[in-house]
């Protein structure tokens, strides 16, 4: 089974204090002249990213290929962070979806939740997704009378889940995964980093149509992980300016 996404539309950033703004220049959100890396212990972020990203379903089956995919166009997912522990959750609201398409391509619910640690060296991410309602993309593959404008063929009980995370490790102690992640610290001077990373993935599809008996329905279960190094180079351009680069290499897939 393979999963497609495509990619990230929009992203907004917030930042609110949680203590006075008249702390004194001598607290921990101060600026070292030897520290590289401002540190943003008095403030919370919030992101809020409307997103395509949205995962179909791909089988290659004795038959032909099947394309499953959910009834949404965008997603919306709100985050927060704190120091070094980051929190959001996704859905898909209504509000953001194709009108007048849940007769067409049937309705679809998706949710997730996840978390974040970065610590100075290692990061740790663990997420869980779950998506129900599916429609069959390429219909008219299977239904050579099926045009546009008509109802797909539709899996409104398949439930697909997910269980994902990535551990990684950064080398170098003067650069800040924080301020490229979590943009709860600040990168002051130019800074580079080898950064080992191991993904792994545990998915669960599972068809709950009352029309198929408990010995018959479809439930499917994999496995999937991989690793690679990236290198990630945080640039110091003036005092609130900063950019980032990154080379990501996807290592071998088991």
């Amino acid at each position: 089974m393979k999963l497609t996404t495509p990619s990230i539309l929009f992203t907004a950033i917030l930042l609110f204090y949680i203590k006075p703004l008249f702390s004194q220049v001598t607290e921990a959100g101060s600026l070292h002249v030897a520290d590289p890396i401002q540190h943003f212990d008095s403030l919370v972020t919030f992101k809020v990213n409307i997103s395509d990203d949205i995962e179909a379903l791909s089988v290659n089956s004795g038959s032909g290929k099947i394309m499953l995919r959910p009834n949404a166009k965008l997603t919306t997912r709100f985050n927060f962070s704190y120091r070094y522990l980051s929190f959001g959750f996704s859905i898909a609201p209504p509000l953001l979806q194709e009108k007048n398409s849940d007769y067409t391509k049937g309705s679809s619910k998706l949710r997730s939740i996840g978390m974040n640690l970065n610590r100075k060296h290692w990061q740790q991410s663990a997420f869980y997704s779950r998506t129900k309602g599916y429609y069959l993309e390429n219909t008219a593959d299977y239904h050579p009378s099926w045009r546009s404008g008509m109802p797909y063929i539709q899996f409104p009980e398949l439930i697909f889940k997910q269980f994902y995370g990535s551990t990684a490790y950064s080398f170098n102690n003067r650069f800040s995964p924080n301020a490229v992640i979590a943009q709860t610290e600040r990168q002051l001077l130019s800074a580079g980093s080898f950064i080992p990373m191991f993904n792994y993935r545990y998915s669960i599809s599972d068809d709950r149509s009352p029309l198929l008996r408990e010995d018959k329905r479809k439930k499917h279960a994999t496995l999937n992980y991989c690793w690679g190094p990236a290198i990630i180079l945080a640039g110091y351009i003036r005092r609130h300016s900063m950019f980032q680069v990154g080379l990501p290499w996807q290592g071998d897939r088991f």
